[in-house]
């Protein structure tokens, strides 16, 4: 099953909330709905996204017309994303991905917040060269 959010870090531990996102393609695959409707739906209230966050894409080779025609592929973050797909038709599709889309981000933040945490106690404590060799147990 394809990841309802993405992001771009290698390291989970040194993302941020900022860098969760979903894409118009995997709204268009969840929706039912053609990824033109849903690229065009994003064209109609880019102002309005872009009041939330400034709008980001890349260019990916579509499958038609044999990977030549390149389209854009918009990356919405949690709020634009959850903004953004009531706008389409309230289906039952509609409204059940929309739910999966939020529990998607909630829990890739809880990931990201157990990451954080997990790396905070395993950080070495410091601790200096006179302090070590004084509470070492063998010193007589």
């Amino acid at each position: 099953m394809t990841p309802l959010v993405l992001f771009d870090s290698l390291d989970l531990s040194k993302a941020s909330n900022e860098d969760f996102y979903t894409t118009t393609e995997i709204i268009a695959e969840q929706t039912g709905n053609s990824y033109k409707v849903v690229s065009n739906r994003v064209r109609q209230y880019r102002a309005k996204l872009e009041t939330i966050a400034p709008l980001t894409w890349h260019f990916e080779s579509s499958a038609s017309n044999h990977g030549r025609a390149k389209r854009k592929v918009y990356h919405l973050n949690k709020q634009q994303a959850l903004s953004f797909v009531p706008l389409l038709e309230n289906t039952e599709q509609v409204v059940n991905f929309t739910f999966a889309l939020a529990e998607a981000f909630v829990n890739m933040e809880k990931e990201l917040q157990a990451r954080k945490i997990a790396r905070a106690v395993e950080k070495p404590k410091g601790v200096t060269l006179h302090q070590s060799i004084s509470e070492w147990e063998h010193l007589d």
